[in-house]
């Protein structure tokens, strides 16, 4: 099922979109690619593989960026940009995060979706997961979902999480294997048209 080029997803903190994304790439028999192989990818910058790690986790605002004014955040964004663009070139993936849907916007055809997932269910997995508490798991999570949206409205022109953004928002609250299930069968028959 390679005739589809680049499946981009974002999703919120605890809905399980990454482990989604990745047993998604598995049905399909394509790679995945997700912080850690985009880092790999970028390490040819010259720019060290931890500055790519978690870089739409650590701002709390699209002020706080704008203020910032670091150009090692512009310096990553723009790796990482180059970086989905090269592996798009490549041939088909499934991307997870990283603002991949925006980057590849009128560069590949892209099939983009957004997970979310109900707060609660969101909150246990994240303590399972991370084994902490729920305090401290909800706090988590809430960081990291605003984090998240600063950096992709501040880096594309786009709304994070904007239904208008994706081909597919889908509740994960079915669980990982039901959820990749559903986004493959949406995915085969968007080929298939």
């Amino acid at each position: 099922m390679t005739d589809f080029p680049i499946i981009t997803i974002g999703r919120e903190c605890g809905s399980g979109g990454h482990d989604i994304g990745v047993l998604l790439a598995e049905k399909l028999g394509i790679p995945a690619y997700d912080n850690e192989a985009l880092a790999q990818e970028a390490s040819e910058s010259g720019l060290a593989p931890q500055y790519f790690s978690h870089v739409d986790q650590q701002h709390t605002s699209a002020w706080a960026i704008a203020l910032s004014s670091k150009p090692i955040d512009d310096e990553i964004y723009h790796v990482q940009y180059e970086t989905c663009r090269k592996l798009a070139a490549q041939g088909s993936a499934v991307m997870i995060g990283r603002c991949a849907d925006s980057i590849l916007r009128g560069y590949a055809p892209c099939f983009n979706i957004f997970i979310q997932c109900d707060e609660e269910k969101r909150i246990q997995r994240i303590m399972q997961t991370d084994k902490i508490p729920y305090v401290e798991a909800k706090k988590r999570m809430l960081k990291i979902d605003k984090c998240r949206a600063a950096y992709y409205n501040y880096y594309t022109e786009g709304k994070w999480g904007e239904r208008l953004n994706y081909n597919l928002v889908v509740s994960s609250d079915a669980g990982v294997e039901a959820t990749a299930e559903l986004i493959y069968n949406a995915v085969k028959n968007f080929i298939a048209k």
